[in-house]
């Protein structure tokens, strides 16, 4: 149901590593984040399923994974805006992962 919610469904996350994180499109919830960006050891969300519907704003890598790790999907008349990481402390201290927030937060208050 959570995936029916979000636009894609994860049942599992990656190991506690770094991740590489490629901005896949030109957003306002991105408009601050740099063409790549990577974390410190955080966890890859695998992605089992997704909509059409979703769209992908951040991709990242881990190893030999790579998966959704922030998109944009309709949901009536709203919009669901989806960031898998920040599970670490130290993904907040990260100013590119506070610029996502901000970003995010301020793009959907604008709709």
């Amino acid at each position: 149901v959570w995936g029916d919610f979000t636009g894609i469904a994860s049942t599992q996350h990656g190991p506690r590593a770094p991740i590489e994180m490629v901005k896949v499109a030109d957003h306002p919830a991105t408009r601050r984040f740099t063409e790549s960006v990577t974390t410190g050891d955080t966890e890859l969300y695998n992605n089992v399923y997704s909509s059409e519907k979703a769209v992908p704003l951040i991709r990242g890598k881990q190893g030999d994974q790579e998966f959704f790790v922030m998109w944009e999907f309709p949901q009536g008349k709203s919009r669901v805006m989806c960031l898998t990481i920040g599970h670490d402390v130290n993904d907040w201290m990260n100013r590119s992962f506070q610029n996502l927030m901000i970003d995010g937060v301020n793009y959907l208050m604008e709709r």
